[in-house]
């Protein structure tokens, strides 16, 4: 099917389709690498955060305006501090748990979320979990399940408490993804390889590169 020139994927067929409601770059929980916070460490966070929303936040400008944290902010920060600590460092509460602890709508939530994320106070992965039941699509039948959090913190927010930062470990298993992704590209290099035209050579050069960039760009 063409529009103007440009080719439209026709709708998959129902038989295969799985008809799962999960969201894009979910992974499948389980298996995350929890970082255990201390109260005194918590205590601290939230200190650095505070002081933060000061310092981001211009004269005239409304709290939660891009680039600054709302109060709501850092209620939930504070909150998910205590989650880390009580739980040993797992976060992972639902938005309906977050909006009914600090009174506020869901939709102030997500906004606070992504006011943390930005200021590289928080970071999450979406997930979604396996189910027994019998699927109405084909392949594994899933759901989405609420999202695993990572309390964060910068050298930035610590320096305005005058304490030494400690940059925490990558929450998610970065190397294992990094030597996948290798082994893709060097299967798919010496796939094309096999062909001896000058326009293969160039598409296996070209995935080298690629990879080779991508790898500098990964923290």
């Amino acid at each position: 099917m063409t529009v103007k020139g440009l080719k439209i994927r026709k709708p998959e067929p129902d038989h295969r389709r799985t008809h799962q409601r999960v969201r894009r770059r979910s992974r499948l929980a389980g298996g995350e690498k929890w970082r255990a916070l201390t109260r005194q460490e918590a205590r601290r966070h939230v200190l650095a955060a505070e002081k933060l929303a000061k310092v981001v936040r211009k004269k005239g400008q409304r709290h939660g305006a891009p680039g600054t944290l709302s109060r709501i902010a850092l209620k939930v920060y504070e909150l998910l501090c205590n989650l880390a600590v009580v739980g040993q460092g797992r976060v992972e509460p639902s938005i309906a748990y977050m909006s009914e602890q600090i009174a506020a709508t869901t939709r102030s939530i997500v906004r606070a979320l992504q006011q943390l994320r930005d200021l590289g106070l928080l970071d999450w992965a979406r997930r979604y979990v396996e189910t027994d039941g019998a699927g109405h699509g084909r392949g594994p039948q899933v759901e989405q399940t609420t999202n695993a959090y990572w309390v964060k913190t910068s050298a930035r927010a610590h320096a305005l408490i005058g304490v030494k930062y400690r940059a925490a470990p990558a929450p998610l298993d970065f190397e294992a993804a990094r030597a996948e992704r290798a082994a893709q590209i060097r299967a798919y290099a010496q796939a094309q390889e096999e062909d001896d035209s000058p326009a293969m050579a160039k598409a296996a050069a070209l995935a080298r590169a690629g990879f080779s960039r991508r790898e500098r760009d990964v923290p």
